[in-house]
């Protein structure tokens, strides 16, 4: 189920242009349980015009939702309660959510442009708006989930022999296509 969930981030986020670092089984500083690390397209897009930051906020989101929307189709939950170890991809997302109505409310500006928390008030509309744009983006995140499942059913199964993939090699994944083995990456 891990192997799926980490594909589906990293299937998701290529096909939707965002660079992928490596996905991993295998624990590191940043991840205790594996994960992908990408480059965030938002960030990226930070100084550029409204409609593209927002159309890179959705990226991410879809990206963030990716991972638990193919182990939920991988391995379906008999309840509805949301498992714990999908929180913080849920809590990414719906931070972005809340990042993209303040951008298109105008209040853009009372986004720090920094990492970590930040307060900010937040109207009942706001909160509607979020709550729309998050339901939009995850089940949107659910169609590509299911149009992308045979790429990222080949990248779970990758995973499960070789623990890590680069970029190049989720890509040729993601094609259906024979990829060269690099020399001296870790978890060949």
């Amino acid at each position: 189920a891990k192997a799926y969930h980490e594909a589906g981030h990293a299937v998701v986020a290529r096909t939707l242009g965002i660079t992928l670092s490596y996905v991993t089984m295998l624990p590191t500083d940043d991840m205790p349980a594996g994960g992908a690390l990408g480059n965030s397209a938002s960030w990226l897009a930070r100084d550029t015009d409204q409609a593209t930051r927002l159309a890179a906020i959705e990226k991410d989101m879809k990206a963030c939702l990716a991972g638990p929307h193919a182990q939920k189709r991988y391995q379906p939950r008999k309840n509805k309660r949301t498992p714990n170890e999908w929180a913080s991809d849920f809590n990414l997302a719906k931070s972005l959510a809340t990042k993209a109505v303040l951008i298109t409310n105008g209040r853009g500006a009372d986004i720090p442009m920094r990492e970590g928390p930040f307060k900010v008030t937040l109207e009942f509309d706001d909160l509607v708006e979020i709550e729309q744009l998050f339901n939009r983006i995850s089940n949107e995140t659910e169609a590509l989930v299911a149009e992308l499942w045979p790429a990222i059913t080949r990248v779970a199964e990758k995973l499960l022999s070789r623990r890590t993939l680069f970029e190049d090699e989720v890509d040729a994944l993601i094609a259906d296509r024979p990829f060269a083995v690099g020399i001296g990456r870790v978890g060949q």
